[in-house]
């Protein structure tokens, strides 16, 4: 008989016959024998199983063993995750000491659903067995992919709820030491950094656990996406004083400013630049930007119109603003020579004319700063630029009209 002829039985109203029938599916489930399950995806099937799970709790282990067959379909996923009866017995299986293979498994394929993310939030003991089981997966460099590092970091994305508890359970330090063992488990852990860094109280423990010099070098990893993951983690860590001074010991900056030295093709080019102003807040930081050519890249990307991309303004407000804080954190004598060469000040120029607010005014603010250089204000009054802050002070925004008049009475 085929496997939805056994399932039609799990609805008889005589306990013997249903147990029957699980037991026969079970046995099917346990073959290696995958293509019988190929023929289940509209969630029939997982829905009379989990019924079945309703009517009879001593079915427990069978159904796990058989909803993980079916949970490679998204219709029986659904349905799973909307039955109380089997998240109820999922998290019973993850707190079992002796937790079975079908369990983990299980919770991976359902660590998208919100539903069970929600309920594992209010369970810290199952928490805690997953945890220790994605543990295990990284002390296995020969391991590629980590489905509960994967689940784990898919359920973070789901509860928020779940990010004090595994980083109580102590999941930081065992992924943070499986970072470089594949792709696929980096895009992973990156994603839980991600999540977890959305709580400022995990900071301390996310540099504690080593995260800096991993990070660092996922920037450089060959693979764009793990590159540009990393690029978020970066932002994410460089807003706090206690992670910029972790990542000045590492190569971070350096690896930014190759990044953004060939923009066209790297990706989320705005919190790159986000995280490097962040970090030149810290001096050794400030040092690296300035010795490995990153006012040149800043030169580049003032000028760079990048075709398709969605938002440039925000692009080039944020480049405005990083040489609007540069300028201001340099000595007379030590004003890098890019921030003000000939391509950059007209960029500039053309960028405080721009209709969108904040380029304008960004751009306003960098030239205003610059110009208090005496060898870059003669170049400022060369190109015109006065006459373009004297036409910005007829401007309604008020800040802009305000900067811009500053910057008028500086030039004559």
């Amino acid at each position: 008989m085929c496997i939805r002829d056994r399932s039609f039985h799990l609805t008889s109203p005589c306990e013997l016959a249903r147990q029957n029938a699980m037991a026969m599916l079970h046995a099917i489930s346990t073959s290696e024998n995958d293509t019988a399950w190929a023929a289940h995806a509209d969630g029939s099937t997982a829905k009379l199983v989990c019924s079945a799970l309703e009517a009879d709790s001593t079915l427990e282990h069978q159904v796990l063993s058989v909803l993980r067959k079916l949970g490679v379909h998204e219709s029986a996923r659904a349905i799973m995750a909307d039955n109380r009866a089997v998240i109820d017995c999922l998290c019973k299986a993850l707190r079992n000491s002796d937790s079975s293979e079908d369990g983990f498994i299980l919770v991976a394929l359902l660590s998208c659903q919100s539903v069970v993310a929600a309920r594992l939030a209010t369970d810290q003991e199952a928490v805690h067995t997953l945890v220790a089981r994605a543990c295990a997966e990284c002390q296995d460099p020969n391991l590629g992919t980590k489905s509960s590092v994967q689940a784990i970091a898919n359920l973070t994305t789901q509860s928020p709820a779940l990010c004090g508890l595994v980083v109580d359970a102590g999941v930081l330090e065992p992924t943070m030491e499986a970072m470089g063992q594949s792709e696929t488990s980096d895009q992973a852990i990156l994603v839980l950094l991600t999540n977890l860094l959305k709580f400022d109280k995990n900071i301390s423990s996310i540099v504690d656990a080593d995260a800096a010099p991993k990070v660092a070098q996922a920037l450089e990893h060959s693979s764009s996406t793990v590159r540009a993951m990393a690029v978020l983690v970066v932002n994410h860590l460089s807003v706090h004083a206690y992670a910029r001074g972790a990542l000045s010991s590492c190569t971070v900056v350096q690896a930014l400013v190759r990044l953004l030295a060939t923009p066209a093709s790297a990706s989320h080019h705005v919190e790159a630049l986000s995280a490097l102003q962040n970090l030149c807040l810290h001096a050794a930081n400030h040092d690296a930007f300035i010795a490995n050519e990153g006012p040149v890249m800043l030169e580049h990307l003032l000028q760079w119109s990048p075709p398709g991309m969605a938002a440039p303004q925000k692009l080039q407000s944020h480049c405005a603003l990083f040489v609007a804080s540069l300028s201001m954190m340099s000595r007379p004598h030590e004003l890098p020579s890019a921030l003000w060469s000939d391509k950059s000040l007209l960029a500039l120029k053309s960028h405080m004319q721009s209709t969108n607010a904040a380029v304008s005014l960004h751009a306003s603010m960098a030239v205003q700063n610059l110009a208090f250089y005496p060898d870059v204000c003669q170049k400022m009054q060369a190109f015109g630029i006065a006459t373009v802050a004297h036409n910005m002070e007829k401007s309604q925004n008020i800040v802009l009209s305000q900067v811009a008049g500053r910057l008028a009475n500086t030039l004559t």
